[in-house]
């Protein structure tokens, strides 16, 4: 399951995106913001509800200069919806995005900020997971939800709710269990928040990772996450 982002309540998305559907899409749009949060969906969602007749070009700064060349040749004659990542502007500088391109789809750039930057975000992805599905996520699960340190995958955050219900996290969040559990209440007062969030994270992993007997793989398959989100969690 996907979250559309138009359902998003961030002006940095919202605007621009009122703008285009007001002024229509010139020559395309340059779509860009951290990887995993939502670029591809968004560039979709642009296409097919404002300009059909647009083509789509994920991660531009990888395309070779060549097929850049390409592009700036038909870009007159086709809309573009270009994608990158935070960095597009050092690509620009340094020629692993060619000028040209940037300059003709300058007038419509979206910025999607992090997740972890657009807590009401997250709520509509909870309301909407909740209008879908019979387990619901209650209001203790949805404060936890909020204080997760969540990679930027809307992607993945099916899953991740999924397995938060799974888990019975609200237990660990609003009281003391065994000593491998942690009271977050009591922690936040005694290490703050960020401590505390972390040390919520590496419970949840070394708990699954016990679980599956020590096997990497796995775990990180059982908790929807990447292998280097995995030794972050392991390290901290």
């Amino acid at each position: 399951m996907e979250y559309n982002l138009f359902e998003t309540t961030d002006s940095r998305i919202r605007l621009p995106l009122g703008l285009i559907a007001e002024q229509g899409i010139g020559n395309g749009v340059f779509i860009f913001g951290e990887k995993g949060v939502g670029k591809t969906t968004l560039a979709e969602k642009i296409k097919s509800e404002l300009c059909p007749e647009a083509e789509i070009v994920e991660d531009i700064q990888e395309v070779s200069a060549k097929g850049q060349k390409e592009i700036i040749r038909i870009i007159h004659k086709q809309p573009l919806i270009v994608t990158s990542n935070e960095n597009f502007m050092r690509y620009v500088e340094n020629g692993k995005i060619l000028f040209p391109i940037f300059t003709r789809l300058a007038k419509n750039l979206i910025e999607i900020p992090p997740l972890r930057e657009r807590k009401r975000d997250l709520l509509l992805a909870i309301d909407k997971f909740n209008r879908s599905n019979k387990k619901k996520i209650n209001s203790e699960l949805e404060s936890t939800i909020l204080v997760m340190n969540l990679e930027n995958n809307y992607r993945e955050l099916h899953s991740i709710f999924s397995e938060v219900i799974k888990s019975n996290h609200s237990n660990i969040a609003i009281k003391s269990n065994t000593d491998n559990q942690i009271d977050l209440i009591k922690n936040v007062e005694n290490d703050g928040l960020t401590r505390t969030v972390e040390k919520f994270e590496k419970h949840i992993v070394k708990r699954v990772l016990r679980e599956n007997e020590g096997k990497v793989n796995e775990t990180i398959k059982k908790l929807k996450i990447s292998k280097s989100v995995f030794y972050r969690i392991q390290g901290d």
